[in-house]
């Protein structure tokens, strides 16, 4: 059984828990969510808390989130929009979940509380927490992106559960404390990577060990140092 987003107008985008915004009742643990394609305008989710069996976006359609939460128990398929300036999506069904569709996927908080844990089967990106509480994610060879920008920095609180697969990090760096060249300071919250992961366009990452006893004569000079506290 499903329920369809079909009147997303303004009363939708203050509370996710207003029945008059789904065809057949707000959604439940046992009703599948639906954004269709062609039901413009699409929902926007500023407050409230619900949950849905599962959510699924249309080719086209978009699901954005302000605030709130949405609990879902089984699968996240987009092959639409999914974006986000703050609010959770959980995922806390009993048997392991799917986040896929060809759509672009951007949470802002993403939870894991599912024994089962969680898998991707599309691209993935996180802007505030992604919290792995009781389960793990896998990205199963997918694109997942921790997000940074003049805003702020995506982060992984792994209390129960840890990131599985390729995972591109990223740190915005404002430009107006230091307009020219200078030093940066970047912890890595990754493990069994390599040095050349740092390579970015434009940036080719420079490792010279012969730094530590010839200091400035050393050739090639260095642009990435390593710090042991």
């Amino acid at each position: 059984t499903s329920v369809t987003d079909s009147k997303a107008g303004s009363t939708f985008a203050h509370d996710a828990t207003h029945a008059g915004n789904w065809s057949n009742g707000v959604p439940t643990s046992v009703l599948d969510a639906i954004v269709p394609t062609g039901t413009s305008p699409y929902p926007l989710v500023a407050s409230g808390s619900a949950v849905a069996k599962s959510l699924t976006i249309g080719s086209g359609a978009s699901f954005m989130q302000g605030g709130g939460a949405l609990d879902v128990k089984g699968s996240v398929d987009n092959s639409g929009t999914i974006s986000a300036t703050a609010g959770t999506v959980r995922l806390s069904g009993t048997t392991a979940q799917a986040i896929g569709g060809s759509g672009n996927t951007q949470f802002w908080s993403l939870a894991v509380a599912n024994t089962a844990g969680a898998s991707q089967a599309g691209a993935v990106s996180v802007h505030g927490v992604l919290a792995l509480t009781t389960g793990g994610l896998a990205t199963n060879g997918n694109p997942l992106t921790l997000l940074s920008d003049a805003a702020g920095t995506a982060l992984v609180d792994n209390i129960g559960g840890t990131v599985n697969g390729t995972t591109t990090v990223q740190r915005y760096i404002d430009p107006t404390f230091n307009t020219k060249s200078g030093y940066r300071h970047y912890s890595s919250p990754v493990a069994n990577t390599i040095f050349n992961d740092l390579a970015t366009p434009g940036f080719a990452p420079i490792f010279n060990q012969a730094y530590n006893t010839t200091g400035n004569t050393a050739t090639p000079f260095p642009n990435v140092f390593g710090y042991d506290q």
